[in-house]
């Protein structure tokens, strides 16, 4: 895992989740990932370069708790 920061961005790359499956209320990112992180939002991208999921974390974002996620079917 490696991080760069370049102002307020802060960049990680190969980011490894969890390697078991837990039943939790909350998110729980697996395998390997990206990630970018702003004060706006936190950006995760998978391997390829694709978006996987943003948080918002600004006030015009509903909750802070709640994240968008990127389908297989790019919905």
């Amino acid at each position: 895992m490696e991080t760069f920061q370049l102002d307020t961005f802060t960049i990680t790359l190969d980011k490894e989740g969890s390697r078991e499956y837990a039943k939790v209320s909350y998110p729980i990112r697996y395998g390997r990932f990206s990630e970018i992180r702003s004060p706006e939002y936190v950006l995760q991208y998978n391997l390829n370069g694709e978006i996987k999921c943003i948080q918002g974390r600004t006030q015009s974002w509903p909750d802070p708790s709640e994240w968008l996620k990127r389908t297989v079917a790019n919905d």
